[in-house]
């Protein structure tokens, strides 16, 4: 992040002293996203790191575009100087790695981003490409730099702004306050409704950046006593802590949440200018830690590649030795990087620009030229045995009823658009989340051959459980519209047969109590809903993504190719749960774990992976699980 790289020429307001606890500041930061990426179970937040670099990047370029001598050239080449080298180093290195050590598919995937690399663009990239069913972006080692490019682009925008706006303080105060606003409103809003371009895209990740900016444009104001410095300083360092530790993936992010970790780094920064001397700032200016703030930037640009190729060849998780050597490659090759590619480019020579000037476009060329044959070739599978590609290439093996996740509830079923089987008179309905949708395919193959109708109702983490957690779509409505609307539309026109289907393992609470009586509940209002119905237990998920895993365990001679579940004991008790509550109901129940856990549970059937990721079967498993299942499924249901 470009906030380890501007200028080291850090003073405070009006005495000219050096800022040495920004470095240190920039230390906690990038300690907190490599504890994240090396262990996110143990540091459940650590990414809050990554908005800690964003407002001190507001802070220290705001700074400098309301110098007196700003210019916006020289701010830019300054930039360009100071950034680009170390960037376009590890992009080739991690480019001609990923060509070698990443399956065909993967390198694929990772060229879309490395294509983006020399234009900054990458964040772009992320927010198309990630979805529900997307593949994997743990294998990409290019995922990280998608906080270059929106730092970028936002100093494409600020000095544009100062310029204009820089003999107009109370404008500039002005515009930058409405661009807070705005940008804050749309996070809360996005973080909700719109989470992965409100993750990636600028406009909802600039309110970060201003509060660094503020900061710095009242640096000579505002500034508290000594003692209530020290206490802002110590409740900053809190609110960063804090967010780091409590935080988890599940938390609703960046959104509202994203003020304290913002708010604790500005904090940091605005008690440090008026009592550098507290403890909390000399803590920050120890020589240790400072040097590693300042090797920050080459230490964020080398963690992530390093972390990705070695875990992508050793697979299963790798031993704690070499969790430690991860860790030491990362900051070693960081501070080299730091020693031998940064500082001599940072250096305040004019001689040579032509000779940068050329060995930037060279180097921005060869990535683009390696992003370009990976895209073309699609990841150069003839490098790759034919039995690894068959593996891989059950990842594209995934059905043609993911489209219909999310979708609002219907007000009919005759004109669902995801109709299963033949045309005709609605008689089936399958109502479930994302792993009934992966049944459907199966199940509306063998429809059609029987000549009967049928629809699929459901969204992504939505249980067919009125009342129950809906994951991230509860918050829009759209799951509790459909846990609302289908059982009324049924209940007036029931159907024939009610298939319901969940990753009931994910929707439990861990509570058996409590889940007992939820899916009671539900169970006993489906009986109004349909002449019959069948539950569908869960499937056992795998630990990683099965294609990936599978192929890479092949590709790179690894004898331990077991990636079943490691919370079995877990879904058994589950798969229990719901098979009890389905038989006192008088319903049929379809055991799928015990047909996929036959033996070892392996996850495999004919050595193909049956899932096209870690949790989501196949098409052609689909097929054959709802045709070995016929007779439960549809039953004796005619046209």
């Amino acid at each position: 992040m470009d906030a380890r790289v501007v200028s080291n020429r850090l003073h405070a307001a009006g005495d000219g002293r050096y800022l040495d606890f920004v470095d240190g500041i920039r230390a906690l930061a990038v300690v907190l996203v490599l504890w994240f990426h090396i262990s996110n179970t143990t540091l459940t937040g650590g990414y809050v790191g990554v908005d800690v670099f964003f407002v001190i990047s507001g802070f220290l370029i705001t700074r400098i575009c309301l110098s007196k001598n700003f210019s916006f050239g020289s701010f830019w080449y300054a930039r360009c100087r100071r950034i680009l080298p170390a960037y376009l180093a590890t992009m080739v290195v991690a480019g001609i790695l990923s060509s070698v050590i990443l399956l065909p598919d993967e390198a694929a995937q990772a060229a879309r981003s490395l294509f983006a690399a020399p234009f900054m663009l990458q964040n772009f990239v992320f927010w198309k490409q990630t979805s529900y069913f997307s593949p994997t972006l743990e294998t990409n080692p290019f995922l990280h730099t998608w906080t270059l490019a929106v730092e970028w682009q936002f100093y494409l925008a600020l000095p544009l702004l100062t310029m204009v706006l820089r003999h107009r303080h109370g404008l500039l105060w002005a515009a930058l306050v409405v661009v807070f606003v705005a940008s804050f409103v749309l996070s809360v809003w996005g973080a909700i409704y719109k989470p992965t371009p409100t993750f990636y895209l600028v406009p909802f990740r600039a309110w970060e950046f201003l509060i660094g900016s503020f900061i710095a444009m009242t640096s000579t104001r505002l500034l508290p006593g000594a003692i209530l410095s020290s206490a802002v300083s110590v409740a900053g360092l809190i609110a960063i802590v804090f967010a780091a530790v409590v935080f988890t993936s599940k938390t609703i992010f960046p959104g509202f949440t994203a003020l304290l970790p913002c708010l604790g780094a500005g904090a940091l920064i605005w008690g440090g200018l008026r009592n550098p001397e507290s403890w909390t700032c000399r803590a920050l200016s120890l020589p240790p830690v400072r040097a590693l703030g300042q090797a920050s930037y080459s230490i964020y640009l080398v963690h992530w590649p390093i972390i990705v190729f070695v875990r992508y060849i050793w697979v299963h998780d790798e031993p704690f030795a070499v969790t430690i050597a991860i860790v030491a490659a990362s900051v070693g090759l960081g501070f080299l990087s730091w020693r031998f590619i940064e500082q001599p480019f940072r250096k305040k020579s004019d001689k040579g620009p032509l000779r940068r000037t050329a060995a930037t476009a060279g180097a921005a060329s060869f990535i683009s030229a390696i992003a370009a044959v990976l895209l073309f070739t699609v990841g150069f599978p003839q490098r790759v045995p034919d039995a690894v590609q068959a593996i891989e290439a059950a990842g594209k093996d995934n059905g043609n009823f993911r489209h219909c996740l999310g979708f609002e509830a219907p007000e009919t079923l005759e004109f669902s658009k995801c109709r299963l089987g033949s045309q005709g008179p609605v008689r089936l309905v399958l109502w479930g989340d994302s792993t009934a949708a992966a049944l459907a395919d199966g199940l509306s193959e063998e429809a059609r051959h029987k000549g009967v109708s049928g629809v699929f109702v459901g969204a992504d983490s939505c249980p067919p459980v009125p009342g129950m957690s809906g994951g991230f779509l509860q918050a829009r409505g759209i799951c509790s519209r459909i846990q609302a609307d289908l059982p009324a539309l049924l209940k007036r026109d029931p159907v024939d047969v009610l298939l319901v289907e969940a990753a009931w393992v994910g929707h439990w609470s861990r509570n058996v109590d409590t889940f007992s009586s939820e899916i009671a509940r539900a169970f006993a209002d489906y009986m109004t809903l349909a002449h019959r119905v069948v539950i569908v237990g869960p499937v056992p998920a795998a630990r990683m993504n099965l294609p990936s895993g599978l192929a890479r365990l092949s590709y790179f001679g690894n004898r331990d190719s077991y990636l079943g579940p490691e919370n079995l004991d877990e879904i058994v008790q589950v798969n229990e749960l719901v098979k009890q509550a389905a038989y006192k109901q008088g319903f049929q129940f379809v055991d799928l774990l015990s047909q996929i856990c036959t033996m070892d549970c392996s996850m495999t059937f004919d050595g193909k992976p049956i899932y096209f990721d870690n949790g989501h079967i196949t098409e052609t498993t689909s097929k054959r699980l709802a045709r070995e299942n016929s007779n439960i499924l549809l039953g004796d249901l005619q046209p």
